[in-house]
């Protein structure tokens, strides 16, 4: 079955939000979505979207810190 790959949630977000953050949807300093607006957008849990945020993180994109949220790079 090569070339038939199924994409999970937890693919799905860090795709989209990556585009997003590298298309400049969100202002340099301006917060990302929070765990609860990822798992509304989505429709995923909160394990999911906190997966998702530690990959984008682990790709140097978003800048997280214990509350006070996400942030895309400078």
């Amino acid at each position: 079955m090569a070339g038939n790959q199924t994409s999970s949630v937890t693919d799905d977000i860090p795709n989209s939000l990556g585009r997003e953050i590298l298309g400049g949807l969100f202002s340099s300093g301006a917060t990302l979505l929070g765990e609860e607006e990822i798992c509304a957008r989505f429709g995923a849990s909160r394990r999911a979207a906190r997966e998702a945020v530690k990959i984008l993180s682990a790709k140097g994109l978003p800048l997280t810190r214990p509350r006070r949220g996400s942030h895309p790079p400078r």
